[in-house]
């Protein structure tokens, strides 16, 4: 009832303001914060080579995967045209933010880093 809304929307809050002081459970923190980890993934992987992509952009997808999950992406995995082995985009046929930012060594690192810290920080109970 109220009481649990009101309890959920505290333990939110809380999680927001400091996350990591150990008020709320490392699990609980972990999980949440992968939250913004997994559409990061998501993006780096679909928009490459999206541009040709039929009959839907790919953009609105990711962007909704933010605020949605994976369900945001339902709709264009199951409306995409496959194109199968070899069909992967040059490098300069990227758009911008694909090219210097998706596909980007350093984003892959801070990717690969900041899930494997959530991680180890959700099942080290904190430590």
């Amino acid at each position: 009832g109220e009481a649990g809304k009101l309890a959920d929307m505290a333990l939110i809050e809380q999680i927001i303001a400091a996350p990591f002081d150990g008020s709320v459970p490392p699990l609980f923190v972990a999980v949440f914060n992968s939250l913004g980890v997994w559409p990061a993934i998501y993006a780096a992987t679909l928009m490459p080579g999206s541009r040709e992509q039929s009959p839907v952009p790919a953009w609105p997808f990711v962007a909704g995967s933010f605020f949605l999950g994976a369900f945001a992406l339902s709709p264009y995995l199951a409306l995409r045209q496959y194109r199968g082995q070899g069909a992967a985009s040059r490098l300069s046929e990227l758009d911008f933010v694909t090219r210097y930012l998706l596909e980007s060594s350093f984003t892959g690192l801070f990717l690969l880093l900041g899930g494997t810290y959530l991680a180890s920080y959700g099942f080290g109970n904190g430590d």
